[in-house]
């Protein structure tokens, strides 16, 4: 993971990670490692394939997708707190 991590620039990991943590806990811990290696690992492809600028719109367009993301993940309920709420009080 740091290999791929230090390809994509550690500015940009640093920069994901924290929009990563505007998801939900049980988000981050199922998904969290995996949507950073995805992201840095195909940012890294852009910019060897296709160049700097390819890769600037690459991360733009993903940043916001992130962030999208992440107050969808947190506006629309979760299948848990549906039975939650189902099962009523403990």
């Amino acid at each position: 993971m740091g290999a791929v991590h230090r390809s994509a620039g550690v500015g940009v990991v640093i920069l994901f990670r924290l929009l990563l943590a505007l998801y939900p806990k049980r988000f981050r811990e199922q998904y969290g490692r995996e949507t950073l290696e995805v992201l840095a690992e195909r940012l890294s492809r852009v910019r060897a394939e296709r160049g700097r600028a390819a890769a600037l719109a690459f991360y733009l367009r993903n940043l916001l997708d992130v962030f999208k993301g992440a107050l969808l993940e947190r506006s629309e309920p979760s299948a848990e707190r549906v039975l939650e709420k189902a099962r009523g009080p403990a």
